[in-house]
């Protein structure tokens, strides 16, 4: 076997880091250690050499020495180690390149309440291109990923998520990390919820990673409770049961029969369920 080398690039090509892999108990974070800033990064994997291979520029000039190595590339973060996001074989004087994302928090957009809880969870991204997506607790823990959709049949809890979606052949892991191989096309998407479109974007270029940010809301506490926020009978719920009513709207028929007409009955069921505790 062969003792490899391994760099850290910025997106420019500067090289950030970079050693020499001497044995498997190498810890690259503590003798490397670094706070990235947000951005798209890149990790490189040389075989055996003399001197280190890697240079700005993404350049590498390995000197062949004949053996194999194998690797695993592992991101640590505060939450701790990471589970492998990607193994390979080094051949000879082979190398290879692999990128990774570090998001800004400030600038992940929030579409806002997009469900209620326990219903029925269906993220479908139409795309041009092979796409991967995951879903993350606020805390980085990933929920469940999946390629072009995620289909929750018990929906989520009711409570705040992340939503990644990424070109190529992305590995997601916890602590909002990705990786992906840049090996597909860059490509424009939508987002369907249980078949409505939720929002659109773009994969600017290959490994990119777009992040949004969403809420599930708790389920009604109430027939009465019509409106934001939900969980609650407050002025709202009065507000949005008068404007139905109203315009005769079902949203105020269905509280008594007959349901296709909106009458006094409807008026003294409602004010009834308001009056109820809730929750």
């Amino acid at each position: 076997e062969s003792n490899p080398w391994y760099a850290v690039f910025s997106s420019g090509g500067s090289v950030l880091t970079t050693s020499r892999i001497i044995n498997e108990e190498t810890d690259l974070q503590s003798t490397n250690s670094r706070v990235f800033s947000p951005g798209r990064y890149f990790i490189g994997a040389a075989g055996e050499v003399l001197s280190s291979p890697f240079s700005g520029g993404f350049r590498v000039t390995p000197l062949s020495r004949r053996g194999t190595r194998n690797y695993e590339i592992n991101i640590d973060t505060e939450d701790g180690p990471s589970t492998p996001f990607i193994s390979g074989t080094l051949r000879n004087a082979g190398f290879q390149f692999y990128s990774f994302n570090v998001r800004d928090e400030s600038v992940v957009p929030d579409l806002g309440t997009i469900g209620v809880a326990g219903e029925r969870f269906q993220l479908v991204v139409s795309v041009v291109s092979t796409a991967r997506l995951a879903l993350y607790r606020t805390d980085g823990t990933k929920i469940e990923e999946g390629s072009r959709d995620i289909i929750l049949s018990g929906g989520l809890a009711a409570g705040t998520y992340e939503l990644a979606i990424a070109s190529g052949d992305a590995t997601f892991v916890d602590g909002f990390l990705t990786i992906v191989d840049g090996s597909s096309s860059a490509s424009g998407y939508t987002v369907f919820l249980n078949g409505e479109s939720i929002t659109s974007d773009t994969l600017e270029v290959d490994d990119d990673v777009d992040f949004f940010r969403f809420t599930i809301a708790p389920p009604p506490c109430s027939p009465a409770d019509l409106a934001d926020p939900i969980g609650q009978l407050t002025q709202a719920d009065l507000d949005a049961f008068d404007a139905a009513f109203t315009a005769r709207d079902a949203l105020a028929a269905v509280f008594a029969p007959p349901t296709e007409t909106t009458d006094a009955f409807d008026q003294a069921v409602f004010a009834e369920e308001f009056a109820t505790p809730c929750p």
